[in-house]
């Protein structure tokens, strides 16, 4: 055993002091690390750093939301992930899916952006690194700066925690489309062609016209019956006279 390794340093250099907590620098080349599910997976987040020890040990934990000074404490709070060391500054942490996946909003109420703060450990979470976050989103309908803010895009929709482009139909039923011009957060009901939305203009604008005739007529002719009525009754008076 070399003096180094009684020292504490760990590693096939000896370079990873083993009584020190890794350090994360960048989460997806960020400090707030971003990842869009329609350019990347999402599955595999990169972490960049300091002090990664390669061994069995070596795993990533998150917590459900943005830290605020919450103290780690490895409990039910914090999701462990499979770890793997790409270099001696970089680790791979393995979510398996995205914390966003597109879908039937019919099926499963969704979500469109989601962020979580990162650990790293070389022990099993017995010591733990420096947190940072990591925003997950959908930019079809979000828009997200480096700094994980993130705003629903103008030309889209967001139904049911799923996104929709501009004129996009539902996964399973083309009567319905996005018009975020009409609603960013309902479907519109549209007809084979598209159009029903005007035909419904169409049919209000010959409907109430039509309806309103029709009411004038039926009063018309219940007057006319009524004096009619009259009429005939002050007749027979007269004859009788």
């Amino acid at each position: 055993m070399s003096l180094l390794s009684l020292l504490g340093f760990s590693g096939s250099d000896c370079s990873i002091d083993s009584n020190k907590p890794p350090e994360i620098w960048y989460v997806e080349g960020e400090e707030h690390g971003t990842c869009d599910i329609r350019v990347d997976d999402c599955e595999k987040i990169s972490i960049i750093g300091d002090n990664f020890l390669e061994s069995v040990d070596l795993v990533c934990y998150y917590y459900d939301g943005k830290i605020t000074n919450q103290t780690f404490d490895n409990s039910a709070n914090f999701t462990r992930l499979d770890a793997s060391l790409r270099s001696f500054r970089e680790v791979f942490c393995a979510f398996g899916v995205p914390m966003v996946i597109p879908g039937n909003p019919d099926l499963v109420l969704g979500v469109t952006v989601k962020t979580v703060t990162i650990y790293l450990s070389n022990d099993g979470g017995v010591t733990v690194s420096n947190e940072l976050p990591l925003t997950t989103f959908d930019s079809r309908c979000q828009h997200c700066s480096d700094d994980g803010q993130c705003q629903i895009k103008i030309n889209s929709c967001e139904i049911n925690g799923h996104c929709f482009g501009d004129m996009e139909f539902h996964p399973t039923d083309e009567s319905r489309q996005c018009h975020p011009e009409k609603n960013q957060f309902a479907w519109t009901h549209v007809g084979k062609d598209g159009n029903e939305s005007e035909k419904s203009n169409l049919y209000i604008m010959i409907g109430v016209p039509t309806a309103v005739v029709l009411v004038v007529v039926a009063i018309g002719i219940t007057i006319y019956c009524f004096c009619a009525k009259a009429r005939k009754g002050k007749s027979n008076q007269n004859k009788i006279i």
